[in-house]
């Protein structure tokens, strides 16, 4: 009962990983479901990877789209490596400007600066329900957006949480191999998290 009444304490560590792990996997939806991040990637292909710590997190932008990897079998791109969590931490939650080092792909100035407007627009539909209506999306697209960025983050960090945060861990400790299924907006939308042979998962669609 205690674990119940003890709110976690998250570590910069754990910010990290929600951070890389958690938020940049909103960069899939971000380019299937909004017309004018398309139009920054337009036909640019390339990896971009940051890293921190022990930490990596990959995106790559190919055909208009973006697949979140925490694992890449091969040479990115860009490589952009914080130097401590709390840089990073800073930097994703704005309370802070500390630009990350480039070990690969500065002269990448397109890349880079592409991947600096999506980034601009993520945060704006994470933020705000109606962000996006200044990057050209109608309210109702922008307000439809928010619902599946948030949807997809809140998914990510649980199985970050459960698998890292001690409170959260000791909660699901001897459940077993389970799946949870989630649908959002009258089926619209829908997702699972599951831990199979000990390993967690999410996705989005049915389990």
């Amino acid at each position: 009962m205690s674990l119940l009444l003890s709110p976690p304490h998250p570590t910069p560590e754990l910010l990290a990983r929600l951070h890389l792990h958690a938020v940049l996997a909103g960069f899939a939806d971000l380019l299937k479901y909004a017309g004018p991040a398309r139009e920054v990637l337009q036909d640019r292909r390339f990896c971009l990877r940051l890293e921190v710590g022990g930490l990596s997190a990959n995106l790559v932008f190919a055909q208009g789209r973006c697949r979140f990897l925490r694992d890449f079998p091969f040479s990115p791109q860009v490589v952009l490596r914080f130097l401590s969590y709390a840089q990073l931490n800073k930097q994703f939650t704005g309370r802070g400007f500390s630009l990350p080092i480039p070990l690969r792909g500065a002269g990448s100035v397109g890349h880079l600066r592409a991947f600096s407007k999506l980034s601009a627009m993520l945060q704006a539909g994470l933020v705000e329900k109606h962000g996006l209506v200044a990057f050209g999306l109608t309210e109702a697209a922008a307000r439809e957006l928010h619902l599946r960025l948030t949807f997809s983050v809140a998914l990510a960090a649980s199985t970050i949480l459960i698998e890292k945060e001690t409170y959260a861990r000791a909660l699901f400790e001897d459940s077993g191999d389970w799946v949870a299924a989630f649908s959002v907006a009258e089926g619209s939308m829908d997702a699972w998290i599951a831990r199979r042979a000990g390993v967690l998962a999410w996705g989005r669609g049915q389990p």
